[in-house]
């Protein structure tokens, strides 16, 4: 079952933060983003990160490592303090040697964070033994069937009550498999909470509740 929830409140969760901290390292590579993707996109990432405060994160599509560089912000600057451990998963298909700098740019970034960057392509599933997740972020293949094999991936690795974040659902191959995946579960019975974010490049907000049978998880 399907429920649609307010999962994230743009005027009370999102997080500001100096936007030099990745433009310093966004710069050497040839990025410049405009001022939205600061305070309409990325604040998002870092907001539902302090609103959750997920202890592990799992991201699929890592390109420079920008958006876990925010989500790490985030987290060292969440009160109380807590530790975010952070997971990024890139087949390098489009950056060649990506991943190798988007570990480096959180190295001079967030130093002390707890992050890796895998390359791996989520076709062949997630990578032995990776554990579960508070919150998983899913900007990977853009195609239908990609963004329906990372859900189907990345859902049974989520913990109850964990969060799934999923970019660009304004592309209609990307809504088109959010809405088919939320069809699907919403004959089964898991129970699913669901918003849709209205951000510069538009999100699609999971969280993971229970089973009809055995109620809030």
């Amino acid at each position: 079952m399907v429920k649609e929830a307010m999962l994230f409140n743009p005027k009370k969760d999102s997080f500001t933060f100096d936007r030099q901290l990745i433009d310093q390292v966004a710069f050497p590579l040839g990025d410049r983003y405009p001022p939205e993707i600061f305070s309409n996109y990325w604040n998002s990432y870092g907001g539902v990160v302090q609103r959750y405060r997920p202890q592990r994160v799992l991201e699929i599509g890592v390109r420079y490592g920008y958006t876990a560089i925010v989500c790490c912000l985030a987290a060292a600057a969440a009160k109380p303090l807590y530790a975010l451990s952070y997971v990024g998963l890139d087949d390098e298909s489009y950056h060649q040697n990506s991943c190798a700098v988007a570990q480096e740019n959180l190295r001079k970034v967030v130093p002390l964070n707890d992050a890796r960057v895998l390359k791996w392509n989520s076709f062949n599933g997630l990578p032995p033994n990776v554990g579960s997740f508070d919150l998983v972020l899913i900007d990977g293949n853009h195609d239908t069937h990609g963004v329906l094999n990372d859900l189907g991936h990345c859902w049974p690795v989520l913990n109850p009550g964990g969060i799934i974040f999923l970019d660009d659902y304004f592309m209609p191959p990307i809504e088109k498999a959010i809405r088919t995946w939320l069809d699907a579960m919403d004959v089964s019975d898991e129970r699913v909470e669901m918003q849709w974010h209205k951000s510069e490049r538009g999100h699609a907000i999971l969280r993971k509740v229970g089973t009809q049978e055995g109620g809030q998880l």
